[in-house]
C-alpha cells in the first residue's frame, strides 16, 4: 500500500535532517500502524483475494496485511 512507501521516505527524511542513527517502535506504535493499515487495507479487495501480500501463500499463517 502506498501509505506504507510514504511513511518509509518520510521516517528516512527525518533520520537524516536530525541525523538520527536509529530508530526503535514502541508496542504500542506497532499496534497503531498495524490498526492503520487493516482500516485502510479493509477498504480494497486485498482482504477478500489470495494474495502473498494477505500472507496466503503460507499455511495456517494468520490472513493479515503485511
Amino acid at each position: 500500500m502506498e501509505c506504507q512507501g510514504d511513511w518509509i521516505i518520510d521516517a528516512l527524511a527525518k533520520l537524516r535532517k536530525e541525523n538520527i542513527t536509529f530508530l526503535n517502535a514502541t508496542r504500542e506504535a506497532e499496534e497503531a500502524w498495524n490498526t492503520k493499515v487493516t482500516e485502510l487495507s479493509d477498504k480494497t479487495l486485498f482482504p477478500i483475494s489470495d494474495s502473498w501480500y494477505m500472507g496466503a501463500n503460507i499455511p495456517g499463517k494468520k490472513r493479515e496485511q503485511l
